[in-house]
């Protein structure tokens, strides 16, 4: 939808400026509230975050919608951009460093995949502002962020595969243990009632 509505003409769409500018920046937006549910569900983010986020959201999405000037579309998804990058940088700082320390695969893939969105958001929102000159990166930063993410999926189903191997092979020996662990206890509490 969002190319769609950024290149109309192309498919013989009849759409204004205006309405080209609001439906691509919401649906810009409503991409990165997925994608933070997502982090959010992988408890890469807070509860507090994804509040904030989402509240972000809606007041971006009341600006984008009902802005009746280019300017006023503009403020909202600027607005939205910044606060969403700020509270994602004051709240996962300590979450990047700790998976960072962790030295597991999936941990590196997670706290890659934030740092590159902070990064490359942050670099955007610089130029947006006009603080900086350069390239805008944003969309590069999405792809390495969803790459990153998705090498994490793909690890922890990885190592549950693995573990259900070694559950399938190891089954008999498992249930072994767990009967004699069992067989102690209850001898335990046979003595102790004795």
């Amino acid at each position: 939808f969002y190319f769609l509505f950024c290149v109309p003409g192309i498919f013989g769409v009849d759409v204004s400026m205006i309405a080209t500018h609001r439906l691509g920046d919401i649906f810009v937006a409503t991409a990165l509230l997925l994608f933070c549910w997502s982090l959010h569900f992988r408890n890469l983010i807070g509860r507090l975050v994804i509040k904030l986020y989402s509240f972000s959201y809606a007041a971006a999405f009341s600006f984008i919608a009902l802005g009746p000037t280019e300017d006023t579309i503009q403020s909202g998804t600027s607005s939205f951009l910044i606060i969403t990058t700020l509270v994602m940088i004051i709240f996962c700082g300590k979450k990047i460093l700790t998976l960072f320390r962790s030295f597991s695969k999936i941990d590196l893939f997670q706290a890659l995949s934030l740092l590159s969105f902070l990064i490359f958001s942050m670099n955007d929102i610089m130029i947006i502002e006009g603080l900086i000159s350069g390239y805008m990166m944003a969309p590069i930063g999405i792809l390495t962020t969803v790459i990153f993410h998705s090498l994490s999926v793909n690890e922890e189903i990885t190592k549950t595969y693995k573990e259900r191997d070694y559950l399938r092979k190891n089954l008999e020996y498992e249930i072994q243990i767990k009967t004699k662990e069992l067989q102690n206890r209850t001898d335990q509490l046979e003595q102790t009632l004795a």
